[in-house]
């Protein structure tokens, strides 16, 4: 299958579907199917940082892909093309809304066999969903490994080794000591929720290993809180690309007087406060822990491996593709030099041409923006009705959708 068939789906830096599941489909026999079996009581998986993202090499079918880690995502995802390659045929049709409120239907077939390492999975759903975005031919993205296969499991996710590592059995409490243990609640295909304290208030967050953002809260919660404990930071704008189009997405950066996850306290962190949002913990936190979560016992464990503390600098843009161009897909509106607008298509950086037919160039660009750390970029620009500009002194973050 050529590259730029291949799924690539909505996070920051990558991806997260956000679907709200109908009841008819929860209820259908299919979506409580499938078998997991364990060559050994523990299995080491190595996986790779794409763009922010946790990527399993896997097979599926007996063929090669690759699929996002994603505690977010209640089942597992393949795109269109990739399901008609491997004969996966539509077992039952369902109803649904994606996370911009925009109805459409899904299709949900079996997938006969997943591999990851010594694990194998037979006759689970997967949801089949069209090709999103143009950024495939960058992320090499099959679909998503969802939470309702992970549940049968324990896993431990190392950042710094870069190492999954699934038990057949929950973990002795000698090797949890050092952890902070944290209940959580799943839903009904085991997409695990929270209950954190911000600001004196108690909310319920989705635990998403498949978002790229740190603390992320509903506008109706921060609304909610006593005025003197929100401070905005800054506005911004951006569109959000869900499962059936894309749509204006307005957001803002706020300092909470302080956020407490289990015993663990971050005193004025960073959030990010979006309308029709769920409210969600992401990797932004969680990559800079080792992280353990047990579905039998519905515990996740935390254990601080380096700072927590989040810093108020943070990217003014962020970049995406469309139709094979590096765009401004998101800005942050706080800094009065900045004349970048949404949808400026990038034509040099720091002076060096941006191709947009040499897909694999554009590719390796994007890599050195989004493994940047606090740099600054120049950025030529064409704007539509055809103004050039040029854009000094910029930080940038990729966001693949």
């Amino acid at each position: 299958m050529a590259r730029n068939t291949l799924l690539a789906i909505v996070v920051v830096a990558l991806v997260s579907i956000c679907i709200t599941m109908p009841s008819c489909m929860l209820r259908h026999p299919l979506m409580k199917s499938g078998k997991t079996y364990f060559a050994a009581d523990s299995t080491v998986i190595p996986f790779t940082e794409q763009f922010g993202s946790i990527v399993l090499d896997v097979r599926v079918n007996n063929r090669p892909s690759r699929l996002v880690f994603d505690t977010g995502a209640a089942t597992t995802v393949m795109g269109e093309a990739l399901a008609e390659e491997l004969g996966v045929e539509t077992k039952f049709l369902a109803k649904t809304e994606d996370a911009n409120k925009q109805e459409g239907d899904l299709h949900v077939g079996l997938m006969e066999t997943l591999q990851i390492a010594d694990l194998t999975y037979r006759d689970y759903p997967v949801l089949v969903v069209p090709l999103l975005g143009d950024s495939g031919e960058c992320l090499c993205i099959y679909g998503i490994f969802g939470a309702h296969m992970m549940r049968n499991a324990v896993w431990k996710v190392d950042f710094q080794n870069r190492l999954l590592t699934s038990y057949r059995e929950s973990l002795p409490a000698a090797q949890l000591a050092d952890f902070i243990a944290i209940p959580f609640t799943p839903d009904e295909l085991g997409v695990p929720y929270i209950e954190i304290d911000v600001a004196g208030r108690t909310l319920k967050v989705l635990v998403d290993l498949g978002s790229n953002h740190g603390i992320d809260l509903d506008a109706a919660t921060v609304a909610n809180l006593p005025a003197d404990q929100v401070r905005e930071v800054v506005e911004g704008a951006g569109s959000s690309l869900a499962l059936f189009g894309r749509e204006p997405r307005p957001f803002h950066m706020i300092e909470v007087s302080q956020v407490r996850i289990g015993s663990l306290v971050l005193d004025q962190p960073l959030c990010r406060q979006r309308e029709q949002v769920s409210s969600k913990i992401g990797l932004g936190f969680f990559r800079h822990h080792e992280l353990v979560i047990d579905w039998s016992r519905q515990m996740l464990y935390l254990k601080p491996t380096g700072s927590t503390i989040y810093s108020s600098v943070f990217s003014q843009v962020s970049l995406g593709l469309e139709d094979g161009a590096v765009v401004v897909s998101s800005l942050a509106r706080y800094d009065p030099e900045i004349n970048l607008q949404l949808g400026d298509r990038i034509v040099a950086v720091d002076g060096k041409p941006v191709d947009p037919t040499n897909q694999s160039s554009v590719c390796q660009l994007l890599e050195e923006i989004a493994g940047s750390r606090n740099r600054v970029f120049k950025f030529t620009y064409d704007r539509p009705g055809g103004e050039r500009g040029l854009q000094q002194n910029v930080r940038a973050r990729v966001y693949l959708r």
